[in-house]
């Protein structure tokens, strides 16, 4: 993965401006004046509605955040003055989403309808979210480079899950030393198969707080393959390292081994050993 991110490079700050009024990420605030039950009818919905568009007829940049701290039924944001920082593409509601990119950064909108209610939302401008621009865009990327690391390792693997997988793990679960030497196969691909006896390898290594057993044991029949898949990737992924000559590094090592050990002793300790 550091080899993969090193090839990807760092991203040049002076792009930054132009991605986010490219909307690469977006910035906003707003005012909410929530719904009221369907079950009241439609006129007093109908009556929010008018204030909304009051609101959004008078309301400017200069006295939005005012507005909002006095106005907004949205508790999440009331503080920042409607506030929602910097946040990627698909966040919020797609209706929110469609009302941000309606304005330029500094615009604001009408009266822009969705499940919570009447929003007035005003998009940030590159000044007021740049520094948290620099910081979130990062964080994308980094998202973004691990996607794309991982689809890299699995494709063309052709990984394919046993009709059995669902059945197997959850016995592995129930006793995991009962399957530590089976060669029953529970998952194919090109460059490496999974067996009963590794995935049993797999379920004892997570630590025993992840409760990953009783989880496993359950879950629908049909949530299994996921938990497969991703082993499968763990294990495509550690096949590709092999490849590379990639060793785990002599300090993670030593911190393991300690941590091994202590937790040994204290054991021993425990039992009065």
């Amino acid at each position: 993965f550091d080899r993969h991110i090193a090839a990807m490079g760092t991203p040049d700050s002076n792009t930054f401006r132009a991605a986010y009024e490219n909307g690469e990420l977006l910035g906003a605030a707003h005012i909410l004046l929530a719904k009221q039950p369907e079950a009241l009818g439609t006129a007093a919905n109908d009556s929010i509605k008018r204030e909304a568009e009051q609101i959004a007829r008078t309301v400017t940049s200069a006295t939005f955040a005012r507005v909002a701290r006095a106005r907004t039924q949205d508790p999440g944001s009331k503080e920042r003055g409607g506030d929602y920082g910097v946040f990627p593409p698909g966040t919020m509601v797609p209706e929110f989403e469609a009302g941000i990119r309606s304005v330029q950064p500094g615009g604001i909108t009408g009266v822009v309808e969705t499940q919570f209610g009447y929003h007035i939302i005003r998009r940030s401008t590159w000044d007021e979210v740049k520094d948290q621009f620099a910081q979130e865009y990062l964080r994308l990327q980094s998202q973004r480079a691990e996607s794309t690391f991982f689809a890299s390792a699995e494709e063309g693997a052709n990984i394919q899950v046993k009709n059995n997988a669902a059945r197997v793990v959850k016995a592995i679960a129930e006793d995991v030393d009962a399957y530590r030497g089976d060669r029953t196969v529970i998952a194919t691909s090109r460059k490496v198969d999974l067996t009963a006896g590794r995935m049993a390898m797999w379920v004892a290594a997570f630590p025993a707080q992840a409760q990953i057993r009783p989880q496993i044991m359950q879950a629908p029949d049909s949530v299994v393959p996921e938990f497969v898949m991703n082993i499968m990737r763990n294990e495509l992924l550690l096949k590709r390292a092999d490849s590379l000559g990639i060793e785990p590094d002599s300090t993670r090592m030593n911190e393991a081994r300690a941590a091994f050990w202590q937790a040994v002793t204290s054991s021993m300790s425990a039992v009065g050993v």
